[in-house]
């Protein structure tokens, strides 16, 4: 009985030290965006930055000038009519017979 706590022991400390190791050692490793490792001044200070900016966003919405945030839905409408547009080229007989079948069907539509 008493081995068996041993064993039990052992087995969570083992446990213990390889899964957690933040836990045992107390360090936490901080990246930054591009996944490269920082100390944590700079990470507060980023996280900081980045807080300041999203709650500014927040208040005072998107600009319409604002190109880094696209409407999905015009996306998706322009990728799809890219598609057909790529689709068109194509010669149908170097299509798989699935795709002929669809398109022959909704160019009866």
């Amino acid at each position: 009985m008493k081995s068996t706590r041993v064993i039990h022991f052992f087995a969570m400390l083992v446990f213990v030290l390889v899964y957690q190791p933040t836990f045992v050692s107390g360090d936490a490793m901080f990246f930054d965006a591009d996944g490269n490792a920082i100390d944590k001044a700079q990470y507060e200070a980023k996280a900081s930055h980045r807080d300041k900016i999203l709650s500014m966003k927040l208040e005072h919405g998107y600009t319409i000038g604002s190109n880094v945030w696209k409407d999905p839905i015009k996306l998706r409408k322009t990728r799809i009519e890219q598609w057909r547009i790529m689709r068109s080229q194509y010669n149908p007989d170097s299509l798989p017979s699935k795709i002929e079948k669809a398109s022959i069907d909704k160019k009866q539509l």
